[in-house]
């Protein structure tokens, strides 16, 4: 699969050329369209095994499969590292490692979308992060006046927090064996549909966990 950055809406962050230099707010948000594609790729990708991500000047390798469990709770998920093709000297974000995961596909995986029970949160995120998140909330689109509302529970669709879940112990292995071979600076969550909302919840477990070693 091939990304035409016309197409997509993303020519119009080509850089331009400023009495003969490129600014670097132009650079920048090329590269930002740049990982943008990436993501989009992977989370295409992840419905068709023989469909193989790829951006120009981007370099997509050793692609890992998770296939999805007998009942939908694991989302079929792909782990691949994202490189520059050529050498950058100013290279902020990749290489990354991209998890993608796949939306509905099947009718297995309506079971997990038709469990819309609320979980609580804090069964996968820890109670000081979820409270955070929910106190932001209040700050922005509420009244931030209520300190005893910041600590009211925060819910989630269950079938998709279990998926997160599910997901935690196998993809922990891909990250962390990545991150020994230090050829990572950085993990991107994405996914389409379901996958998005798992990948979010995803996200919001490791920036947990890393709270929690800070």
């Amino acid at each position: 699969m091939t990304l035409d950055y016309q197409k997509i809406g993303i020519g119009q962050f080509a850089p331009i050329q400023t009495r003969g230099t490129v600014t670097e707010s132009h650079r920048s948000s090329f590269h930002d369209a740049e990982i943008i594609c990436a993501a989009f790729a992977c989370a295409a990708a992840v419905y068709d095994t023989e469909e193989k991500p790829s951006v120009p000047g981007l370099s997509f390798e050793g692609e890992e499969y998770i296939t999805s469990s007998t009942f939908g709770t694991i989302k079929a998920t792909s782990v691949t590292l994202v490189r520059r093709s050529a050498f950058a000297r100013h290279e902020h974000f990749l290489p990354m490692l991209v998890v993608a995961i796949r939306g509905t596909a099947s009718r297995v995986d309506h079971m997990v979308n038709l469990n819309g029970d609320s979980r609580e949160l804090n069964i996968l995120v820890s109670p000081l992060y979820s409270h955070a998140a929910l106190a932001l909330y209040l700050t922005l689109f509420q009244d931030p006046n209520n300190p005893a509302t910041y600590y009211q529970p925060v819910y989630a669709h269950a079938g998709f927090l279990n998926s997160a879940e599910a997901l935690m112990p196998t993809l922990s292995k891909h990250i962390k064996a990545a991150i020994t071979k230090g050829s990572i600076k950085h993990v991107l969550f994405t996914g389409h549909s379901v996958g998005g909302a798992v990948a979010s919840l995803l996200l919001a477990k490791y920036l947990s966990l890393a709270a929690e070693e800070c």
